[in-house]
C-alpha cells in the first residue's frame, strides 16, 4: 500500500492510500476509525472512487451517519458528490486561482 496524501475535513486528517482493498469488488474503501481511504489500483476511475469515499467521509463527519434507515440516501449522495467533483474539479481549481488573484 502506498500513501499518496492527506485530506482534511472539519479539522480531522485522513490518509489516502493506493492499494488493495479488503474486498476485490470494492473500488475504494473508507475507514473512519483508522482515518484512511484506500483506492484500488485495479480500476480506471480511481478519481471517481476517491471522491465517492470522500462523500462517505463528509456524510459521517457532519453527523448524518447517526441517522438510521437511510443507507441508500448516503450512497446516492456519494455518487452525486463524486460525479460533481469529477466533472468540475479542474474548473474549481481554476476558479480558486482566479479568486486568489
Amino acid at each position: 500500500m502506498r500513501r499518496i496524501g492527506i485530506v482534511s475535513v472539519l479539522g480531522r486528517k485522513y490518509d489516502v492510500y493506493v492499494g488493495e482493498t479488503s474486498d476485490e469488488s470494492h473500488m475504494a474503501e473508507y475507514y473512519a476509525d483508522e482515518q484512511k481511504i484506500i483506492v484500488s489500483p485495479k480500476y480506471k476511475r480511481q478519481q471517481h472512487s476517491l471522491y465517492h469515499e470522500l462523500g462517505h467521509l463528509f456524510w459521517q463527519e457532519v453527523g448524518f451517519g447517526q441517522l438510521r434507515g437511510i443507507a441508500i440516501l448516503e450512497e446516492v449522495f456519494c455518487q452525486i458528490f463524486a460525479s460533481f467533483m469529477e466533472e468540475n474539479f479542474d474548473k474549481l481549481v481554476g476558479l480558486k486561482d482566479k479568486l486568489d488573484k
